[in-house]
């Protein structure tokens, strides 16, 4: 069914005002995390297929312009709106927005931690800041695992962070386990913004400038090319896992639950957005899943669609073949190491950027 340029002009207007994706999406169907998904999906298909520049391609250049912005919006809705499904705090009031419950002081044979507030409801855990040894601000980030049955995802990322230190990834600072049984994992907290968080920002609700995707892009390989040095895959990276820190541009990976080891593992998990097509619990491991991952990630970044691999008309050629080499669906074709991707990128920054290093201000809502 086509639209007129009153109908998707009025669309947007209304589009524009959404500050949440249930705000853009609604209440979605199904009782379980798999059918609100497909709920989902139906809904982001729907939208793409009326309001996608492609799917208007004869219309006015106004109206292309118009269907450009409404595209950018579905996609990062339905990026935070699957991150909220999987996490099971969709349509849950934001856990900032209302008082929240008095959380007793927990007390270990190492620290002591005073809770501030909930972070986040997982599938697995629920995620808290809190201030460690009476500390003014938060400082610690404690995952309670929920329930005996999750503790085996938990007990994972212990495992990565205790072998796998890298100044890219968050500190272990104490792992204990609550009478009821669940593993609690106490990590430092990380002060900055994952990716969804950042297109969350009105500034940015068009794709982060691509002078600061360069640099975040930089650390990013870096940091998974330590990873993997060290035995591992990550094995589900979305926009959620990576957290930038705009003062000190930095970029940190986090989020281990599905971490694999290069020698000997399976992959446990595949992402429905930015798993790569050859994931399978029989497939070999290989790094260039995290790589194809990542690069969905930056196509995100970039204020393009990951599920497509297709980006804003602005951004630079060379960026866009670049990136559609490490998200092709052939494996054969696709970038192999993360150091050589690293290395290539750092090139490319310095030819299309005249520089290599990070000096400009991140301004940040």
């Amino acid at each position: 069914m086509a639209v007129s340029l009153e109908q998707i002009k009025a669309f947007r207007q209304k589009a524009v005002k959404c500050r949440t994706p249930e705000q853009f999406f609604g209440e979605l169907a199904g009782d379980t995390t798999a059918k609100n998904l497909e709920s989902l999906k139906k809904a982001y298909a729907n939208l793409l297929y009326l309001y996608h520049p492609e799917a208007n391609s004869g219309e006015s250049e106004e109206f292309l312009d118009v269907a450009a912005e409404i595209a950018n919006m579905i996609v990062y809705f339905y990026a935070e709106a699957e991150k909220k499904v999987q996490l099971g705090t969709y349509g849950l009031p934001d856990p900032e927005s209302h008082d929240l419950p008095y959380f007793e002081p927990i007390e270990t044979s190492n620290r002591r931690y005073a809770i501030s507030k909930l972070l986040a409801r997982g599938d697995n855990s629920l995620v808290y800041a809190a201030r460690m040894d009476g500390a003014e601000d938060d400082n610690a980030c404690i995952k309670v695992a929920n329930g005996p049955e999750a503790n085996e995802r938990l007990l994972v990322e212990r495992e990565v962070l205790e072998n796998v230190r890298h100044y890219q990834l968050p500190k272990l600072i104490d792992v204990f386990m609550t009478k009821e049984g669940s593993v609690v994992l106490v990590e430092e907290l990380i002060d900055g913004f994952d990716l969804v968080s950042l297109r969350a920002m009105p500034r940015y609700q068009n794709g982060i400038p691509q002078e600061h995707v360069a640099w975040i892009a930089d650390r990013g390989f870096f940091t998974i090319g330590e990873l993997h040095s060290l035995g591992r895959l990550h094995g589900n990276l979305t926009p959620a896992h990576l957290v930038v820190k705009p003062q000190s541009h930095n970029v940190y990976l986090v989020g281990f639950g599905w971490s694999v080891k290069k020698s000997g593992g399976r992959y446990g998990f595949k992402s429905e957005i930015y798993g790569a097509p050859e994931i399978s619990k029989e497939a070999p491991l290989d790094p260039k899943t995290d790589l194809f991952a990542f690069g969905k990630c930056l196509i995100f970044a970039l204020g393009g669609d990951p599920a497509t691999g297709q980006m804003p008309a602005a951004v630079k050629p060379e960026i866009v073949d670049f990136l559609a080499a490490l998200v092709s669906t052939n494996p054969d074709s696709r970038e192999g190491d993360a150091w050589d991707a690293w290395y290539r990128w750092s090139d490319l920054r310095l030819k299309l950027f005249g520089s290599r290093h990070s000096c400009e201000y991140f301004a940040v809502d």
